[in-house]
């Protein structure tokens, strides 16, 4: 249970193999120097196992030396050769093999640049790749297939700056690319880039294809990488302009023409490429247009609706799309007196948020010197849940917690508020993030604020409070 006791923080430093070779030389000579021939001389026994304890130790098994010494007597020119040759087979062996296979432990890293149409993805996927000698592979499912650079606003050749992408321009058009192919194709991929050394970012709106490559209990992504997700998040009347810039901007560049090349009157505009917004709105004038015979004017009235039409659509799938990203928790936790009450305040004060008690005693009416709950003035408006509202005769159960607490959740998110959990009873917030019914870790992004405090200062705030 050490992951539900603890937040762990691992920190592998990582250095190039060459480096890592010639470091290793020079402490091999550094040992030597200092006193390994006699050091192990000392724990020397012939019959010994040097596979177990203290003798399994890198540099050890010199003791081989030790065996042929006892058969070479007198000639010095002869023990020096194999005493050499046991102290390379250590630099080159031993160690290294060593540094190698636990190199092998360390996780691959892999970074996702996630977030709704209009919200610079590509651009920041590029940025990064450029910064960190990276390559992207694109998992944005129109993006996926050949053709309707314009409708599906590829990245340009000049904007991607020489970073090298994948899966962007590769399928045929009329192909049904499903998650599971696009998960089989990735995995071939991000394996092909790793090897290289290169940073490898997935970028893409497609949330469906990230989700099954990431947990899907095939491919065990999550457990053979490491993996960090950023979420750009656009404030909604800015993506509204955005939306609206870029339909203008399709247009102008092409998107009729573009549409009129790949338009057949009969074709299935769900499927493929040919469900992309803006496709099924331009194939709905290329209709109408073999009707109007000469009447320029009542086409350019039908151009203009389709496309008015496909702007709404834009900014529908962008707001759909935002509703993708998990809703934010935030908890503070700490032991008594170091701060949690005061810095939920801040947090809900500067953010607009609001805030549900966790601890396990002010959840009740009553005793508010003892329970040392927050005061009206010290609250500055932000409103409470959970603090004082508890019968003091009544078994309030994690249980009882956590089934209050899923409803205030969900009441003060619906309202856009910043959302924080604070207080010191740790196993409510284990059964209210933990839960396997209620999933709260797969439904909300939780973000977790430990207050540690030096344990004197600890000591003098709790006198104090008791005097």
């Amino acid at each position: 249970m050490f992951k539900y006791k603890y937040d762990s923080y691992f920190i592998w430093i990582d250095v190039e193999q060459s480096v890592l070779n010639r470091r290793v030389d020079t402490r091999v000579d550094e040992m030597v120097k200092v006193g390994l021939v006699d050091e192990v001389r000392q724990i020397f026994m012939p019959d010994a196992d040097y596979t177990k304890g203290i003798r399994r130790s890198i540099g050890v098994p010199v003791a081989s030396y030790f065996r042929e010494e006892k058969n070479i007597d007198g000639d010095d020119e002869s023990k020096k050769m194999i005493l050499e040759a046991s102290i390379s087979s250590i630099k080159r062996t031993k160690i290294n093999t060593f540094i190698n296979n636990n190199n092998k432990l360390n996780k691959k890293k892999v970074v996702f640049v996630m977030g709704a149409t209009g919200t610079g993805k590509s651009r920041l996927s590029v940025d990064l790749a450029t910064h960190f000698r990276g390559e992207i592979n694109n998992s944005d499912k129109i993006q996926v297939y050949k053709g309707l650079d314009i409708v599906t606003n590829r990245i340009t050749h000049g904007e991607k700056q020489g970073v090298r992408h994948y899966l962007r321009g590769e399928i045929e058009p009329d192909s049904d690319f499903t998650a599971e192919d696009f998960c089989l194709k990735s995995i071939v991929h991000i394996e092909n880039i790793l090897k290289t050394r290169c940073v490898l970012i997935i970028v893409g709106w497609s949330n469906s294809y990230i989700l099954k490559l990431v947990e899907d209990p095939v491919f065990m992504f999550k457990y053979k990488y490491d993996s960090f997700f950023i979420w750009i998040d656009v404030e909604q009347s800015v993506l509204k302009r955005r939306g609206n810039t870029r339909v203008d901007e399709m247009v102008n560049a092409g998107l009729v023409d573009e549409v009129r090349q790949i338009f057949m009157p009969n074709a299935d505009y769900t499927k493929g490429f040919r469900r992309s917004i803006g496709v099924p709105e331009m194939a709905s004038y290329l209709r109408e247009e073999k009707n109007i015979d000469g009447d320029d004017e009542s086409k350019k009235m039908i151009l203009q609706a389709s496309i008015s039409s496909i702007k709404p659509k834009m900014n529908t799938f962008t707001n759909n799309n935002n509703k993708l990203s998990k809703k934010k928790v935030v908890f503070i936790m700490g032991a008594t007196r170091t701060g949690k009450s005061r810095l939920s305040v801040d947090l809900a004060t500067h953010f607009r948020g609001e805030i549900i008690n966790s601890d396990r005693m002010q959840v009740y009416k009553g005793l508010d010197i003892v329970t040392n709950k927050i005061t009206h003035a010290e609250k500055q408006g932000v409103r409470h849940y959970l603090l004082g509202e508890i019968d003091p005769d009544s078994d309030f159960t994690a249980e009882d917690f956590f089934l209050k607490s899923i409803v205030y959740i969900e009441n003060i998110l619906k309202t856009q508020c910043f959302q924080i959990i604070v207080g010191g009873s740790n196993y409510y917030i284990e059964k209210l993030v933990e839960d396997p019914v209620f999933m709260f870790k797969y439904k909300y992004d939780c973000c977790f604020i430990w207050v540690d405090v030096e344990q004197s200062v600890l000591n003098r705030r709790v006198d104090r409070g008791l005097m």
